[in-house]
């Protein structure tokens, strides 16, 4: 009867420090800052590649140096993730291109230029699209 009880204790022992390594293992390896990291690349390689999109797309890259936005922010709306605010804004290409607004929040941002004709390029037809993005 008391090697029984003893093994008893052997068995709760073991469990209690699997247990204890696994709280700490868990606590090492925060899911969450692994998750949040995983969504800054998310959103850094869906900026890039809706970007890419929009370059190649010749209908938008006319509204673009025509300053109608409103067909690329639909563009954009329709792919970003729900949880993701976003802003797009045109700029002349030598120009810095900022948000015209403060957040207290990390945002993300990309860019591509745009320019209306290669062979007869001049400074004020060359632009640069930047997509803002946020979390809500």
């Amino acid at each position: 009867m008391f090697k029984n009880k003893r093994a008893w204790l052997r068995i709760l022992e073991a469990f209690m420090a699997v247990t204890v390594i696994l709280g700490v293992v868990l606590v090492v390896i925060n899911p969450k800052a692994n998750n949040e990291e995983f969504d800054k690349q998310e959103i850094t390689v869906l900026q890039a590649s809706l970007l890419e999109s929009i370059a190649k797309d010749d209908k938008l890259k006319q509204d673009i140096i025509n300053n109608n936005l409103a067909s690329v922010y639909d563009y954009v709306g329709r792919i970003m993730p729900f949880n993701y605010n976003y802003s797009v804004k045109r700029c002349l290409y030598n120009e810095i291109c900022n948000l015209d607004f403060t957040l207290n929040t990390e945002v993300y941002a990309d860019e591509i230029p745009i320019i209306a004709t290669i062979t007869n390029y001049t400074s004020d037809q060359a632009y640069k699209i930047k997509i803002f993005s946020w979390r809500k």
